[in-house]
């Protein structure tokens, strides 16, 4: 069934240009920041930091809105014009990354957090318009597979471009190429007809973010499972952003070990997630939550212990030195688990999402964008401020094991009082 799926005409170019889109994200994002943080100075960890809160304020700004405009119009249209959007992004960011101008390279990223919000609710969307009943888990599993696999190579090849000594170009060619591309899947898309319910052409598209969101907070279960997956993103968000001043300033390491942290926790959360997926295959499981939530907070703390062994040596340079010291190996063991419960995590908690009304499904996904987006914007200001401050990278993550603990705390109580109610 598999092969026939991804001969299927209906799919493969839309799985094409949504893993295209993945990587093209992820590659400007990552190059962005070895670019920020080697040529900005003393500011450049605050404006990694800040780079993350500009990518995920237009998910706050408009993703409800976005996802009535996906519900009234053509899908595959809106997909079209959504990499269309990209490439010239693209462009814009290609010449950004040839003069190093931060301001220009963070104008960018926001127009790429607009483009990225309004295609979310689309690309969700449009599977079960493009393909037959039966067939939309099966392509969503390709989908998630896809885009994985596309986060963690644009990951990789962001900082691992910046490293040559002509990186910034090949990287404004290669972002501009994968632009391209993509949008030349999304014309193989064939039309689709709007299937919007006449009460959505009537409502304003700027009030829908507050009434979506007291929709979700009446339904305890739903609102939890958003709690527990925007905290989630939050500790992704203070990772990825505190990796490049962590591996370039703090260890005095080079780019490759930039990409060796970001790989170690892509493939953890990936590692994790997959675990997740087959445990629950029989049916949900919440009690493993707060489990994770408890080990992610105790590995934090011992990351944050081995990083302030390391600090003292610096002169990290690259992987293989990182991994020959004891503490280094502690470092990426850390790392890896911490993302491997991560993901299952999120796993078990979307499945709470994925089981409400098939009526409601799409609306309280939307609404846990824009949770997620409020508690990823707030762990970016936070961690300006803490960058503003001069505080050290174990510093930072020894206060994300105190709070993690306290989440996990939280959650052995809200399970436990829903699994004594069931």
């Amino acid at each position: 069934m598999a092969r026939s799926l991804l001969r299927e005409r209906r799919f493969w170019p839309f799985l094409l240009l949504q893993a295209l889109g993945a990587l093209n994200d992820n590659l400007y994002k990552n190059a962005l920041t070895i670019a920020v943080v080697l040529r900005a100075g003393a500011l450049g960890p605050v404006l990694v930091a800040a780079a993350g809160g500009i990518f995920i304020l237009p998910f706050l700004l408009f993703s409800a809105p976005a996802g009535a405009l996906a519900d009234r119009l053509d899908k595959a249209r809106l997909v079209r014009l959504a990499k269309l959007a990209e490439l010239l992004l693209m462009l814009a960011g290609a010449a950004a990354l040839m003069a190093a101008n931060a301001a220009s390279l963070l104008a960018v990223l926001f127009g790429l957090g607009v483009q990225a919000a309004f295609f979310g609710p689309v690309k969700y969307a449009i599977v079960p318009e493009l393909l037959a009943a039966e067939d939309v888990a099966a392509a969503t599993g390709w989908i998630e597979a896809a885009t994985f696999l596309a986060i963690l190579l644009g990951t990789i090849a962001g900082p691992a471009l910046m490293a040559l000594p002509a990186g910034a170009g090949i990287a404004s060619c290669g972002i501009v190429l994968i632009a391209a591309l993509g949008l030349l899947a999304a014309r193989l898309l064939p039309a689709l007809a709007s299937a919007a319910p006449a009460r959505a052409e009537r409502r304003h598209l700027s009030r829908e973010t507050v009434p979506l969101l007291r929709m979700a907070r009446a339904r305890p279960e739903v609102w939890g499972a958003m709690l527990g997956l925007s905290w989630f993103w939050a500790v992704g968000t203070v990772f990825v952003s505190e990796f490049p001043p962590l591996a370039l300033r703090f260890l005095g390491g080079g780019a490759s070990l930039v990409s060796l942290l970001l790989s170690a926790f892509v493939l953890g959360v990936a590692a994790g997630s997959i675990a997740a997926g087959r445990f629950a295959r029989g049916g949900l499981r919440l009690w493993p939550v707060p489990w994770a939530l408890l080990a992610m907070a105790l590995f934090a703390a011992d990351f944050a212990a081995s990083l302030s062994r390391l600090g003292a040596r610096g002169g990290m340079r690259g992987g293989g030195h990182l991994l020959a010291s004891f503490a280094g190996g502690r470092v990426f063991a850390d790392l890896v688990l911490l993302a491997a419960m991560g993901g299952v995590v999120s796993v078990l908690l979307y499945a709470v999402l994925q089981g409400t009304p098939a009526a409601i499904r799409a609306q309280m996904i939307a609404a846990n964008n824009i949770m997620n987006a409020v508690f990823m914007l707030a762990a970016s200001v936070a961690l300006m401020a803490l960058d503003a401050s001069s505080a050290a990278p174990p510093t930072v993550f020894a206060l994300l094991a105190l709070l993690a603990l306290a989440v996990a705390g939280g959650a052995f109580r809200v399970i436990g009082v829903a699994r004594r109610g069931t």
